[in-house]
C-alpha cells in the first residue's frame, strides 16, 4: 500500500493501548510562506517524492522544496505540457517515484525525470457499459489514493474514478482505461486493513456520506462534516476530532448514530485531513485549527500564530519520512520538526513590557518571576503562556524599582529587588518598602540568600549583608581595599562561602571567597583580565567562571586557575551566565547565543553551539540572568527578552540527510542554461563552465549542512565546500568523469550514500583520435617530404660542388699551369730585356700562388672532405709546407675522424690556422714550433706555440696579423685566447663549438 497524502493506513500501535503519547507536548511550529520563496500561501496539499524533495500544492502553482529553496511550475496557456491549472488541490507520489497532481482543471502526471507534465483526462471514462459524455473541462481534483494492487482512485468534484494499473505506465493508457465509479462529488478517500478503499462526500447541511466501495453497496450517512478518513488497526477509524469509531458502525445500510469510543472534544468544522505520525500522535486538521490525539481520548489544539486566523484553517497534513509534520493551511506551510531544537522566546508578545531581561528566579512556590531594566517585574503564567507585569505598590510616589539589577526569592512569597539606589522588598500582596543601602553603596547588582530572612548584597562598593531583622546593612568586603572593583557577580557556594568577583574597572577579572563561619576573606591572583560576570560553584569545590574571554575554571586547593573554553569554542566569546543542568554539563549564555559545554566529555571537554538557526531569538545575554527551575527547564535572560527551554528535549539530530541534485547549468554557445539531469549527462565541445547544484534533504535547519565533493579524475580528492550548495567547472577536458557530492545534515551527520552524477564531456574535432591520427600523418608526411627535399638539394649541391672543383682543377688550373710554366721558359730567353723577364718571372710567381689558393678552393668545395680527418690531414700538409725550415711537431688527436663538419666551418679553421702558421713564419723568428689539435665530442680544440721573440701582453698585436683570426674565430662561435712574453715565444688556444650537420653528424654553431 502506497497512499502518500492526506490519507494514509496506519498499524495502530497495540503496545501504545489506553496510554498517552502526549504527556507535555506542546509542539513549536515553524512558518514557511511567501516571504521564503513559497509561491502561494495557500497551500492545499503536500507530498514528499522518492528522493526526498517536498512538494506543495498552492493556489498559485506546484512548489519543489528541498529545504532552502523552491522551485516552481505554474500553468501555461501555451504549453499543452505544463499544469493546466495553477490551483494544485491534490498531490500523489505513486510506488513508481510519479507524481500525481491534481488541479482545478483535471489531473497530469509528471514522471520519474520531472520534465513534462502528462495530461491524464477523465472526462471519458467509462460507467458501467456507457460513456460519460465529456464536460467543456476536466473536473476538480479532490483526493488521491493508490492501492496495494497500483491502481490510482481520483476523488472529484464528478464523482469517483479508479485508474487501473498498467505495466509500463503509459498515460494513454491509464486514461483509456478510467472506470467511474460515483457520479456525486467526492472529497476524501482512505483505505482499510483488508485493503478496501472508502469514499467520504458531504453536503451543504454539514452531514457525510461514507461509501465502501467493495461492490456491496454499503453506505452510511452521519452528521459529521469531514473530509477525511485514518483507519487505526482492523476495527477502528478516525472520521474528526472526537476520537476513534468502530468500524462496524459505517456497516450498516442507511444513517445512524456514531457508536464514539471515546468522547474528546468535536471541533463544529470541517476535518480536512487525518494522518498520524511516527510515535503514534494522530494530527487532525480542520478549518478551525490542528489538534493532536492519542488512542487514550487525550487531545490537545495546536499552539499556531494568534495573529493571523489563517494559520488554524489547515487544508492538509503530512508527516514525511523523517517524522516531520508538515501542516498547509491558508497562511502558508506550518511544520513540526522532532529534531528541531525546542527553544522558547518571550518577547514583548508574550507580555513583557521591554525586551531587556537583567534577572530571572523561582520562588519556593514555583512562581517564575522576570526583573527587566526599566519595565520592572513579571510573572510568567503558566497556563497562558505568558509573562504578567505584576504591581508593586511603595510608599510615597515614583518607581524607583523599574530598573532591576537582580532578583532573589525570600520567605512567604517576598521577593527581593535590587534597583538602581536600593533594595526593594516586595510582598505577595503586591505591596512593599524600599531597604536604602549605606550612602556611597551603589547599585546593587548581585543579591545572594542568606540563611534565614537574610540578605547578600553585592554593589559597587563591595559585599554587604542585610539583616531584614534591624533592617540594617553590615559591609563584610570594600572595594576600596584593592582587591576588588565592585561585585559583579556572586554566588552562594554549597558550603556556605560566598565567592564574589569583578567585571569591570580598575581590577576586572579579581576573586575572592569568604568564610562566613570564619568572618574571613581569602584573596585570588586575577585569574583573567577580562573581567568575571558569573559564577557557579559545583559539589566538588571546583568553581566556574563566566569570563569576558571565555569559561574559566578555579580550583582553591591547591590554588589553579585555567580556560577551558576559549572564544573559539563558544558561540561567542564573551560568557555571561552558567547553569549546570541534570547531567552535569555546562549552559553558557554569551554575547552570540548559548553553548552547551560537557565537562566530562573527553579531557577537554566538549562545546555545541546554539544560535538564531536553532531557534535561541536572544544574540546576546546579560550577567547571571539564568535560572534552572523546579521542573528542569532553564531560563535565559537577554536583551530580547527570555529563552526557555528543557535541556532533556535537547538532542543531536542523528537522521542522515539524504543527497540530491537540485539543478544541472551550462554556459555554451547558447548561453547559460539548465539542461535535464539524466544517468549520463552529456556535455558539447563548445561548453565553456558546468554548474552543478545540490542539496542535503534535512529541512531542520538547511543552513547549517554542509558539503563536500570531487570530480574523479579532475580534483585530487575530497574537497570542503563549506555550506555552498553548488559547484562550478570551466573548461573542463574531453574524457568521463564521476561528479560525487555529500552533506551533513544540521548536527554534521553525513549522508549515508552519495549523490553522483556521470559526466561525458566530448571532444571537439580536433581533439578527436581521428584527427590527431591525421594530423600526425600529414606531419610526418610533410617532415618526410621537407627531408627528402632536403636531401635531394644537399646532394644536388655536393654534385654542383663536385662540379665546380672539377672544373676549377681542370681548367682553370691547368690553364693557370700553363701560364706559369710559359711564362718560365720565356723569362729564360736571354735576348728579353731585364724588365721583360721580371714581368715574366712576377706572372709566373702571381700564377702559381693563384694557382696555390686553387688548389685550396678545390680542396674547400670538394664534398669528399667535408669530415674531420680530411680537415686536420690539411692542416697537417699546410704546417709541414710553411714550417719545413723550422724545427716543428705537429700533434694530432681525432676520436672520429669521419665527423663530418661543414664546407664553411673547415674553411674558417683552416684559414685561421694558415693566418697564425704564416705570422710565427714572417714575425716570430722561432727556433721550434708545438702544434696540437685536438677534436673531442662537440669541440673542436687548436694550440699552437713557438719560442719566439714575443711580445708585451697589452699591446696591439692585431697588425701581426691576429685580427682576420680574431674575426674568423668569432664566426664561428668560439674563443680564442693569446699570451705571450718577450723572449719567451708566444701561445695560442682557439676553442671552436661543433653542431649537428646532416646525416646526425656536427655541425658548427653560427655556420649556416
Amino acid at each position: 500500500m502506497a497512499a502518500l497524502g492526506l490519507l494514509a493506513l496506519v498499524a495502530w500501535p497495540g503496545n501504545a493501548q489506553g496510554q498517552s503519547v502526549l504527556g507535555g507536548f506542546d509542539p513549536s511550529l515553524k512558518r514557511l510562506g511567501v516571504e521564503h520563496g513559497l509561491s502561494h500561501n495557500s497551500v492545499l496539499a503536500v507530498a514528499q517524492d522518492h528522493s526526498g524533495f517536498l512538494w506543495f500544492g498552492t493556489l498559485d502553482g506546484l512548489n519543489r522544496y528541498d529545504g532552502r529553496e523552491f522551485l516552481i511550475h505554474r500553468a501555461d496557456a501555451s504549453n499543452r505540457q505544463s499544469l493546466p491549472s495553477s490551483a494544485v488541490v491534490a498531490l500523489l507520489v505513486d510506488r513508481d517515484d510519479n507524481i500525481w497532481v491534481g488541479t482545478r482543471r483535471g489531473l497530469v502526471r509528471l514522471g520519474q525525470d520531472r520534465r513534462l507534465f502528462e495530461r491524464v483526462s477523465l472526462s471519458g471514462a467509462a460507467q458501467g457499459d456507457s460513456v460519460v459524455a465529456s464536460p467543456f473541462r476536466e473536473p476538480r481534483i479532490n483526493q488521491l489514493l493508490e492501492t496495494d494492487t497500483g491502481d490510482i482512485w481520483v476523488a472529484t468534484s464528478a464523482g469517483l474514478y479508479r485508474i487501473e494499473s498498467q505495466s509500463g505506465r503509459d498515460v494513454a493508457r491509464w486514461t483509456a482505461r478510467a472506470v467511474r465509479l460515483l457520479v456525486e462529488p467526492v472529497y476524501g478517500l482512505g483505505i482499510d486493513s483488508t485493503g478496501t478503499v472508502w469514499a467520504i462526500s458531504h453536503d451543504l447541511e454539514g452531514s457525510s456520506t461514507i461509501y465502501r466501495l467493495d461492490g456491496s453497496g454499503t453506505r452510511f450517512t452521519a452528521p459529521i462534516s469531514s473530509r477525511a478518513m485514518l483507519f487505526a488497526g482492523s476495527d477502528t477509524v478516525w472520521l474528526d476530532s472526537s476520537g476513534p469509531v468502530p468500524i462496524s458502525s459505517l456497516l450498516s445500510d442507511g444513517g445512524a448514530a456514531l457508536d464514539r469510543q471515546s468522547p474528546a472534544v468535536v471541533v463544529d468544522a470541517v476535518t480536512t485531513s487525518i494522518t498520524t505520525d511516527d510515535v503514534g500522535r494522530i494530527w487532525i486538521g480542520t478549518y478551525r485549527g490542528t489538534y493532536v490525539a492519542d488512542n487514550s481520548g487525550a487531545i490537545r489544539r495546536v499552539t499556531t500564530d494568534s495573529s493571523n486566523e489563517l494559520s488554524d484553517e489547515v487544508n492538509t497534513i503530512l508527516v514525511d519520512g523523517g517524522g516531520t509534520v508538515w501542516i498547509g493551511t491558508f497562511n502558508g506551510v506550518l511544520r513540526y520538526d522532532p529534531r528541531r531544537k525546542p527553544f522558547r522566546h518571550f518577547g514583548l508578545e508574550e507580555g513583557l513590557s521591554v525586551t531587556s531581561v537583567s534577572s530571572i528566579v523561582e520562588t519556593n512556590s514555583g512562581e517564575i518571576w522576570a526583573g527587566t531594566y526599566g519595565g520592572g517585574i513579571a510573572r510568567f503564567d503558566e497556563e497562558s503562556r505568558r509573562f504578567v507585569e505584576a504591581t508593586l505598590r511603595l510608599p510615597g510616589e515614583g518607581h524607583p524599582c523599574d530598573y532591576v539589577w537582580d532578583l532573589q526569592p525570600g520567605d512567604d512569597g517576598v521577593l527581593w529587588i535590587g534597583a538602581e539606589d536600593a533594595v526593594c522588598e516586595r510582598r505577595s500582596d503586591g505591596t512593599g518598602r524600599l531597604l536604602a543601602l549605606p550612602s556611597g553603596a551603589g547599585q546593587p547588582t548581585n543579591l545572594g540568600h542568606l540563611d534565614g530572612d537574610g540578605l547578600w548584597v553585592g554593589a559597587a562598593a563591595g559585599l554587604f549583608e542585610f539583616d531584614p531583622g534591624t533592617r540594617s546593612y553590615r559591609q563584610t568586603l570594600a572595594a576600596s581595599e584593592g582587591t576588588l572593583h565592585g561585585v559583579d557577580a556572586l554566588e552562594v557556594a554549597p558550603d556556605g562561602a560566598i565567592w564574589v568577583a569583578s567585571g569591570a574597572g580598575v581590577r576586572p577579572g579579581a576573586l575572592a571567597r569568604y568564610d562566613p563561619a570564619a568572618d574571613s576573606w581569602e584573596r585570588y591572583a586575577d585569574p583573567v583580565a577580562e573581567g568575571i560576570w558569573d559564577i557557579y560553584a559545583d559539589e566538588t569545590r571546583r568553581v566556574w567562571l563566566a569570563t569576558g574571554s571565555g569559561l574559566a575554571r578555579f580550583q582553591s586547593d591547591p590554588q589553579h586557575f585555567e580556560m577551558v573554553a576559549s572564544a573559539g569554542d563558544l558561540i561567542g566569546g564573551v560568557v555571561f551566565s552558567i547553569l549546570p543542568d541534570d547531567r552535569g554539563r555546562l549552559w553558557l549564555g554569551t554575547n552570540n547565543g548559548l553553548t552547551r559545554y560537557d565537562p566530562g566529555a573527553g579531557p577537554d571537554g566538549t562545546s555545541r553551539r546554539f544560535g538564531v538557526s536553532d531557534g535561541v531569538s536572544n544574540r546576546e545575554f546579560n550577567r547571571h540572568a539564568a535560572l534552572r527551575d523546579s521542573r528542569g527547564r532553564m531560563w535565559f535572560g537577554g536583551m530580547s527578552g527570555v529563552t526557555m527551554f528543557d535541556p532533556r528535549d535537547i538532542s543531536d539530530n542523528s537522521l542522515p540527510p539524504a543527497m540530491v541534485f537540485t539543478a544541472i547549468t551550462v554556459l555554451d554557445a547558447e548561453g547559460e542554461h539548465a539542461v535535464a539531469r539524466t544517468d549520463r549527462l552529456v556535455l558539447e565541445p563548445d561548453t565553456h563552465a558546468l554548474t552543478l547544484e545540490f542539496a542535503a534533504l534535512d529541512f531542520t535547519d538547511s543552513s547549517r549542512n554542509r558539503y563536500e565533493y570531487q570530480l574523479e579524475g579532475v580534483d585530487p580528492g575530497w574537497l570542503d565546500n563549506g555550506t555552498r550548495r553548488s559547484v562550478r567547472y570551466t573548461n573542463l577536458p574531453p574524457g568521463t568523469f564521476v561528479f560525487r557530492v555529500r552533506g551533513t545534515n544540521n548536527d554534521g551527520v553525513w549522508s549515508e550514500t552519495e549523490a553522483t552524477q556521470l559526466l561525458v564531456v566530448l571532444p571537439a574535432f580536433w581533439q578527436t583520435l581521428w584527427f590527431r591520427a591525421a594530423i600526425t600523418l600529414a606531419v610526418l608526411s610533410l617532415l618526410a617530404a621537407v627531408y627528402s627535399w632536403r636531401m635531394r638539394r644537399i646532394h644536388e649541391l655536393e654534385r654542383m660542388r663536385l662540379r665546380i672543383a672539377s672544373d676549377l682543377h681542370d681548367e682553370i688550373s691547368s690553364e693557370l699551369s700553363a701560364i706559369s710554366l710559359l711564362s718560365g721558359m720565356l723569362g729564360k730567353r736571354s735576348y728579353l730585356p731585364a724588365t721583360d723577364r721580371d714581368s715574366l718571372d712576377e706572372i709566373g710567381g702571381t700564377s702559381r700562388r693563384v694557382i696555390e689558393a686553387l688548389r685550396d678552393i678545390v680542396w674547400y668545395v670538394t664534398p669528399e672532405h667535408d669530415n674531420v680527418g680530411s680537415m686536420v690531414a690539411r692542416m697537417q700538409a699546410t704546417a709541414e709546407r710553411l714550417l719545413m725550415n723550422i724545427e716543428h711537431n705537429i700533434r694530432a688527436d681525432v676520436a672520429n675522424a669521419e665527423t663530418m663538419i661543414d664546407m664553411n666551418q673547415r674553411r674558417e679553421i683552416v684559414l685561421a690556422y694558415k693566418e697564425i702558421v704564416n705570422n710565427v713564419v714572417r714575425h716570430a723568428e722561432a727556433g721550434a714550433v708545438e702544434i696540437g689539435i685536438e677534436v673531442r665530442g662537440d669541440q673542436f680544440q687548436m694550440s699552437i706555440r713557438d719560442d719566439g721573440i714575443g711580445f708585451t701582453e697589452g699591446t696591439n698585436i692585431d697588425g701581426m696579423g691576429l685580427r682576420s683570426v680574431r674575426r674568423r674565430v668569432g664566426k664561428l662561435g668560439g674563443e680564442i685566447r693569446i699570451s705571450s712574453e718577450p723572449t719567451h715565444g708566444t701561445s695560442i688556444n682557439i676553442v671552436v663549438p661543433l653542431a649537428t650537420t646532416r646525416h646526425g653528424q656536427k655541425k658548427p654553431s653560427g655556420v649556416s
